[in-house]
């Protein structure tokens, strides 16, 4: 099929000849809500695939012609088409064919169900969306008109899912003044005002809504507002997960780290859009955003204390670009300050969590689901060999060129009293900064906010450990192992 542009209406009935409801497209397969996406569409197939197909009839009518279109499509296959971002990639699982995004606007257009996630574009990347529902509409202003009088007439219905980001509420002003807290919910997305790195996103929202209202005969479409995803590989708060592994001395939490976070687990997020395809809602606009609301350092905390050092540090905002794994988009999202409730997910789709613990409580299985998506293993050489013949210089080297901590026999009781030292000073130094702030009358974080970093019962063990460790007294073979 040629590529549409400057469609007319012979380019409308070529399309409506091409289109069919049994396709599917999803765009950025390969990005990281990509692969769960297809798994849930892929569900949704299989049981379609199932159900027994329409027999056709001697068309009496425009009606009866188009009830035999559709039928007729029983006979096709069902199928997910879409786009990469990594063109190396030139198959994936449960996809029928992967289009290049600079011929994909004709093949979108013959799709029925078109899933469009722009929550990791910017506004550069996003110029194929834009060009799409220019297009989109242009066809369906055309069918409107071809049909204009026709009153009964049988659309090819199409279903457009726009999953977007609560960044476009970034700057929504509270509901309430005096309660700055109280959570957002669906109806209120008229008053949602957007960051300002993501306008093209809340442009593009308001488009697919307007397009909604205009073409409701012709075309549903919902807008997914998808809060912070977490699971797998992870996004956005990939850097604290990797840097919790690694058990950096110091994990970051930038600035003091109280503002609210809306997330949710990537496999919930493709529960969501699987529960749209298969019953779509008479909705503009939902939150995809777990019940549990939680604060930037209460995410980063959990995932210190229960996988990495249990020590942090904040960092000042203007100094966080400092961190060079930060990029923009992942510096918008942590410093994103909006409270949600999902109220249709909840209420009246029913969804089923992957899980009902908080995000604190599932740090252990999330780490674990994080080492094996990203085949992360603890990497350990021994050198071993006589006296004399180079083992520390080459074990030193190898550390070096593999980022790995030297350890020996001489060097093991040093570092460890070093690393208790360091973790002594930490708590003291967190113990005078509290102090300080009790005695501020204008501290701008009240003490019932600043959490404890560790139980008096691990302090006092450092602390006989370090002092243990300081006595001078020979180690045994079995201690030295023990550390």
């Amino acid at each position: 099929m040629k590529k549409m542009t400057s469609p007319t209406s012979q380019d409308f009935r070529d399309w409506k000849k091409y289109f069919s409801s049994k396709r599917y497209f999803i765009n950025n397969l390969d990005s990281y809500h990509g692969p769960v996406i297809i798994k849930e569409v892929s569900n949704i197939i299989m049981k379609k695939d199932t159900e027994p197909e329409t027999e056709t009839s001697k068309p009496n009518s425009p009606a009866d012609e188009e009830r035999n279109n559709i039928a007729l499509e029983n006979g096709q296959p069902y199928e997910i088409i879409g786009t990469v971002t990594d063109p190396h990639v030139t198959n994936m699982d449960f996809v029928s064919r992967i289009i290049s995004k600079s011929e994909c606007l004709a093949e979108m257009i013959s799709c029925g169900t078109v899933i469009l996630d722009i929550t990791s574009e910017n506004s550069l990347s996003l110029k194929p969306i834009l060009e799409f529902l220019k297009l989109l509409r242009e066809l369906l202003e055309i069918e409107s008109k071809l049909n204009e009088g026709r009153e009964g007439e049988n659309y090819k219905k199409r279903y457009l899912i726009l999953i977007s980001t609560v960044m476009t509420w970034a700057l929504t002003k509270p509901l309430d003044p005096d309660t700055p807290d109280m959570p957002f919910i669906e109806t209120d997305f008229r008053k949602r005002k957007p960051h300002p790195n993501f306008r093209t996103h809340y442009d593009i929202e308001n488009e697919v809504i307007g397009m909604a209202r205009k073409f409701k005969p012709q075309i549903g479409t919902i807008v997914v507002a998808s809060g912070i995803t977490y699971g797998g590989q992870e996004d956005v708060l990939f850097y604290w997960f990797q840097k919790a592994w690694e058990c950096e001395p110091l994990l970051p939490i930038i600035s003091t780290g109280g503002n609210f976070l809306p997330l949710i687990n990537v496999q919930d997020l493709a529960k969501v859009i699987y529960k749209l395809i298969e019953n779509f809602p008479k909705k503009l606009y939902i939150l995809a955003v777990e019940q549990n609301i939680m604060k930037q350092r209460e995410i980063i905390k959990a995932l210190g204390r229960i996988s990495g050092s249990g020590m942090f540090t904040n960092v000042p905002a203007e100094k966080a670009f400092l961190i060079p794994e930060l990029d923009q988009r992942m510096y918008d999202m942590i410093m994103l300050n909006v409270s949600m409730e999902p109220v249709f997910i909840v209420e009246e789709m029913g969804l089923e969590w992957t899980s009902e613990m908080t995000f604190e409580e599932n740090v252990p299985t999330l780490m674990k689901q994080f080492t094996k998506a990203r085949k992360l293993k603890p990497f350990k050489v021994i050198v071993y060999g006589p006296p004399v013949v180079g083992k520390t210089t080459l074990a030193k080297q190898i550390c070096e060129a593999y980022g790995l901590v030297y350890v020996s026999y001489d060097n093991i009781i040093h570092d460890t009293i070093d690393y208790t030292q360091f973790r002594v000073n930490y708590w003291e130094m967190k113990d005078k900064e509290r102090e300080m702030k009790e005695q501020s009358p204008r501290s701008d974080m009240s003490l019932s906010d600043e959490e404890e970093d560790d139980d008096d019962d691990d302090r006092e063990t450092t602390r006989q450990t370090l002092a243990l460790l300081k006595s001078g007294r020979p180690f045994s073979n079995e201690e030295i192992i023990g550390v």
